[in-house]
């Protein structure tokens, strides 16, 4: 339903309980930021039908109450959602940080040993940035003693 034809039956039935009814059915259906504007012009047009119709004060007050209400409920909705997003982008790029470290590590076994990988993987433990665990491959790769490997990567 359109938001004109919602508002054509709060018209057709100015009762408070279907006005109340009619906004919070276009609250819902308008979430977000990119629609504030209509939520407000509603809100407004919302005031001056009630006035008109001769709704109480009090009951205008509930009903704008409960507008932002649900307002603020779709707002907690959209933030709850984007901290998940962004929470699921954080366990994806630790995992793939894991994964490298462990890949960088499997090679420092191959090369130097288990003991050496092992005081590696301390050293790994801080990094994420894939750039600088591809230097620390690199590192493993040129370097021919796990000493002078630690004195070019750290630890």
């Amino acid at each position: 339903m359109d938001p004109v034809t919602s508002l054509g039956r709060a018209e057709g039935e100015p009762s408070p309980e279907n006005l109340r009814r009619v906004m919070r059915d276009l609250v819902r259906r308008f979430p977000g930021p990119e629609f504030a504007e209509l939520r407000m012009a509603l809100s407004t047009w919302v005031a001056g039908a009630a006035e008109a119709w001769q709704i109480p004060e009090e009951e205008l007050a509930r009903m704008q109450t409960t507008m932002e209400e649900e307002t603020m409920w779709e707002r907690v909705s959209e933030m709850r959602e984007q901290v998940h997003r962004d929470g699921v982008q954080q366990g994806l790029e630790r995992g793939r940080a894991e994964e490298r470290r462990s890949l960088v590590g499997r090679l420092a076994t191959r090369k130097f040993g288990a003991e050496t990988a092992e005081q590696l993987s301390r050293v790994l433990e801080d990094i994420a940035d894939p750039e600088r665990l591809a230097e620390v491959a690199d590192a493993i790769i040129d370097c021919d003693t796990n000493a002078e490997l630690f004195a070019r990567v750290g630890g």
